[in-house]
């Protein structure tokens, strides 16, 4: 990824990256862990990784908000 997003786009990005993974995989595993990045293995906030940087820069609640949405 690269550029400038806003946050409406970069939520949009988020969302449609998930329903591609979750579609591809459909009927082929019962859960997914779609936030594991985001956090040690103690349960703190990860520092930024730089492949998750650009979504870092709209905090990461916001990724992890719109990952838990059903």
């Amino acid at each position: 990824m690269s550029g400038s997003y806003t946050k409406d786009q970069m939520q949009r990005i988020i969302t449609a990256h998930i329903q591609n993974v979750a579609g591809h995989y459909k009927g082929q595993c019962y859960a997914w862990d779609v936030v594991n990045e985001a956090f040690e293995d103690d349960g703190k906030f990860r520092q930024s990784p730089s492949m998750l940087r650009p979504f870092y820069s709209f905090g990461t609640t916001l990724c992890i908000a719109v990952a838990c949405q059903g």
